[in-house]
């Protein structure tokens, strides 16, 4: 439920919706439980009967049922928290219940409703309407929605159904026994309301209006639309209420862009800056939960929102993460915060792009299964639940259903940043829809795939296991969640040979003051791989934040001379001597030095740096060459360039018929031996999906190549007919050409237009080399005709139209009437 309350025109917002002290002991602790179920039955308190058509919802939330023709109801997915559950229906008396889950449970609630009296008749703003009811209605809406940004595209849709009413003492109500729907165009939400009461003070000008809203999100009607949404809501978020509250329960005020001072009264803007270093306004309570320690009068600014202030009430007022807190009464705003109304309200299960990878605005539309599960493990943090599998069926969805996920396909590059090179960066930026980078990242992993045509991507599962590990084990303060360590292991995987060392500390002796003090060492780590017959070495330091690559010599060891640091640069490389020669070698002249005693310890002391430097230097060098994508050079795959063109036709039964053509060209081939010693030959895969992805047909062949089986074009073309039942599908074709080490992949989105019995309409038209009867076919090994009511066709799937190029066109007219 939402209260609002306001005092002489300063609005008082209070949540109490999704708050349980016990089970919170962190927000990755709270967005990682598994989801609960809510379910039960509605009947009739008088005949016993089920009642169907019950609206069932958690206030201010987008989880929600309604009862079937048996009475009953199933809430899937809901998270940890305690909610209201409201029980709603125009012809029975309206029902909350407070639900609270502390654990991933399958609950359920029974009810059993009164049928009510209603309180009036509707008014019909078509019909005879109440005196001044428009009137009316417009000063509700003002007040009710708002004078924000996003009132403008927000308005209520059925508000016939509201009544109202102004007593001699100027006191303004409003009532209704439905439910008002708020269409907000701004946010991209559809607002089912119930008002519980609401009530506005013409002389004190406070309002109060308690509401239990349930939120659905609305379908974009382009990616365009959808991206206008996603940032309303993160800019009507940014800088709101439940953004301080929560960044205060992390610790992140400074950060997200508050500033905070105290005031003399709401309206005065403070003077005094508060430092939340050395002042806390938190207190912990119980785990994952903290409590209210202030009791003044709080500005606080933001750049995007200007000024708000904030007073604590109860000093019991308790808040956990999520930036929701209790109890309802706690806390009072003034200022911008108290300017907020129905057309900047966001669900409470709405997550921010500023607090996750990925937001978790339900933006994924019904039907993208893959991309939910997706969205919520990102956004959550669960790589370790995230399988290669799942990105594969997501980006099938992504590319083919929906193109409007740009928050997920904006994690989902970020996760391969580490793996990409030049060229790949290159093609990125010159993207510019969801649909092309979804486009990208599918074709990306589709060319390093290990077992191509196989539903497993063993290099996609492989890099996501690195992902994980390196967030686990060599996690850093940085915005990959990982140091170094972290981004050299996601590249290349585990090293052949790792050295960790933890140096001692040194003497460092201050001659002037006499003194001598111990000066703390560096922890070093050295791997070592093997790539392409050659050692490649990467040194690290721990700098604190995390572990660095080293660079330099002062990485390691001070750059002056200083009591013991000799002997610990000679550990260094005594205990690497066995990891590089060059480590040997130096350690070989730091012993001959220490046992001819020439020099002294500073002479040694600066050979040393000097030959490290030399080392440092070289392993750059080397560890510059290193192809980003090294995954992709281990694998030693290549893509393949072949041409791939559908034709669908309709038999005599009016059923589809799919012919496709594939063609390869001689200089795009690379040649060599197969694994079982026969004849070269390219693998085709190509698979006809449904709307939901499903696989309706595969079919599989290989076409036999070699230098002489081109034709004088110096191409190949391939033939093959595809069973299909649908009128509207994705097909996806894949080829491998395992002697030579290449893989290439096409998709099409085909839609088979239905037609009237009384319009004529045409095949698919097909560009082909050669079209001539069936007795003057010429044989040829290169490929099997394609023939279609006794003409040979020979498709050419290479054709680019260019002027004046003349090209053969066949295509089949059905249903030509009398």
């Amino acid at each position: 439920m939402l209260n609002f309350l306001t005092f002489k025109g300063f609005l008082l917002v209070t949540l109490f919706l999704t708050f349980s002290p016990v089970y919170l002991k962190s927000e990755s602790c709270y967005q990682t439980k598994t989801k609960s179920i809510i379910s039960g039955r509605v009947t009739d308190a008088a005949t016993g009967e089920p009642i169907v058509n019950v609206n069932l919802f958690l206030a201010n939330t987008t989880f929600g049922s309604s009862t079937g023709k048996d009475g009953r109801y199933l809430i899937r997915n809901v998270p940890p928290g305690t909610y209201d559950l409201i029980v709603s229906h125009i012809s029975y008396e309206f029902h909350t219940v407070r639900v609270k889950l502390l654990a991933p449970d399958s609950i359920s609630f029974n009810f059993s409703l009164r049928q009510r009296a209603l309180a009036g008749e509707k008014v019909s703003v078509t019909a005879t309407v109440p005196k001044n009811w428009k009137k009316d209605l417009k000063k509700f809406i003002k007040l009710f929605i708002g004078k924000s940004v996003n009132s403008k595209n927000c308005k209520i849709l059925n508000p016939e159904v509201i009544n109202f009413k102004t007593t001699e003492n100027r006191i303004f109500t409003a009532f209704t026994d439905s439910t008002i729907l708020v269409e907000n165009l701004s946010l991209g939400y559809m607002v089912s309301i119930l008002l519980k009461s609401f009530e506005y003070s013409g002389k004190t000008k406070d309002l109060k209006f308690v509401i239990y809203p349930k939120f659905e999100t609305i379908p974009a009607q382009s990616e365009i639309e959808l991206d206008k949404w996603l940032k309303n809501r993160n800019d009507t978020y940014t800088g709101s209420l439940r953004h301080f509250i929560k960044s205060l329960a992390k610790n992140r005020v400074k950060e997200e862009g508050f500033s905070l001072s105290y005031a003399s009264r709401p309206g005065k803007l403070g003077l005094i800056p508060i430092d939340l270093t050395t002042e806390k306004f938190l207190e912990p309570y119980d785990f994952g939960v903290n409590r209210f320690c202030f009791d003044e009068i709080i500005n606080v600014y933001h750049k995007d929102k200007g000024n708000s202030w904030i007073k604590v009430e109860n000093p019991s007022t308790l808040v956990d993460f999520s930036g929701n807190f209790i109890p309802n009464d706690g806390i009072k705003t003034w200022g911008a915060w108290a300017q907020d109304r129905i057309a900047d309200l966001l669900p409470l299960d709405y997550q921010p792009e500023s607090a996750n990878p990925v937001s978790s605005v339900p933006f994924y539309a019904a039907g993208t299964p893959a991309v939910d599960s997706l969205e919520k493990a990102v956004r959550s943090k669960r790589y370790d639940v995230i399988s290669g599998n799942l990105i594969v069926a997501a980006l099938d969805e992504l590319v083919f259903k929906n193109s409007g996920h740009g928050e997920v396909i904006k994690q989902l590059h970020k996760d391969i940043l580490d793996i990409m090179n030049d060229a790949d960066l290159q093609a990125w930026k010159s993207l510019q829809t969801n649909r092309s980078r979804a486009e990208f990242l599918r074709r990306f992993w589709l060319l390093r795939d290990l077992s191509f045509g196989t539903k497993k991507n063993e290099r996609l599962e492989e890099h996501y296991k690195r992902l994980q590990y390196a967030r686990t084990v060599y996690s850093a303060l940085t915005p990959t969640g990982y140091d170094d360590r972290g981004r050299i292991y996601v590249k290349y995987g585990k090293p052949e040979t790792k050295q960790t060392d933890v140096m001692p500390l040194y003497k460092s002796i201050d001659n002037q003051k006499a003194e001598i003090k111990m000066a703390p060492g560096k922890s070093l780590e050295t791997w070592v791989y093997q790539i392409s017959g050659k050692n490649i070495v990467f040194n690290f330091v721990d700098k604190g934040w995390g572990y660095s690559i080293v660079y330099t010599v002062d990485d390691i060891v001070p750059a002056i001379v200083k009591e013991g640091s000799e002997i610990i640069l000679g550990e260094i490389l005594r205990s690497r001597a066995d990891l590089d020669v060059r480590f040997a070698a130096a350690y070989s002249k730091y012993l001959s030095g220490k046992l001819s005693e020439t020099g002294g310890n500073e002479e040694i002391f600066r050979e040393l740096r000097r030959e490290l430097r030399g080392i440092l230097r070289e392993q750059i060098i080397e560890q510059k060459q290193i192809p980003i994508a090294i995954g992709r050079q281990f694998e030693n795959i290549s893509e393949l360039n072949f041409a791939f063109k559908p034709a669908l036709f309709e038999d005599s039964h009016n059923e589809p018929i799919l012919e496709t053509a594939y063609g390869f060209r001689e200089n795009d081939i690379k040649f060599g031996k197969s694994v079982d010693g026969t004849e070269q030959a390219i693998n085709i895969r190509t698979v006809a999906r449904d709307r939901d992805l499903r696989d309706l047909s595969l079919t599989e062949h290989s076409v036999s190549v070699k230098p002489a089986g081109f034709d004088e074009s110096g191409e190949l073309i391939s033939l093959k007919q595809i069973p299909i039942r649908t009128n509207y599908f994705y097909l996806i074709a894949t080829v491998d050409n395992p002697a030579g080490k290449q893989k290439g992949f096409k998709d099409y989105t085909i839609k088979f237009p239905v037609y009237k019995e009384s319009r004529l309409h045409l095949s698919s038209v097909i560009f082909a080399k050669d079209i001539s009867p069936v007795e003057q076919q010429r044989k040829s090994s290169v490929v099997s005709p394609f023939v279609r009511h006794n003409l040979v066709i020979r498709m050419d799937p290479f054709t680019e139209l260019r002027a004046s190029q003349p090209v053969y066109l066949y295509f089949e007219i059905y249903d030509l009437q009398k």
